[in-house]
């Protein structure tokens, strides 16, 4: 989710999540869905509708998570600790 231009301009580590996801879509605001079309990211896109969310435009990128196991592993492991522990 971005909520600004200089946000979205800014944010320069996103890519790096790509290797962690099957699929990344953005959540922009007005201002900034004008620059994600202008840049021509190959990303997602979604688009806030009333009480829910819809695809405005599909991914693009073919890639898959690299370790599933690992990523799976590690957020049950956090949201056991939370459920457990409240943190």
């Amino acid at each position: 989710m971005k909520v600004s231009k200089s946000d979205f301009l800014q944010d320069e580590k996103w890519e790096s999540y790509l290797n962690y996801c099957d699929y990344f879509y953005f959540l922009l605001s007005e201002e900034a869905r004008t620059v994600y079309y202008q840049i021509g990211k190959k990303v997602g896109l979604l688009q806030e509708m009333k009480n829910t969310l819809k695809v405005d435009k599909p991914h693009d990128l073919v890639h898959t998570t690299n370790d599933r196991e690992k990523v799976c592993f590690t957020i049950n492991k956090v949201l056991s600790k939370k459920f457990v522990y409240g943190y």
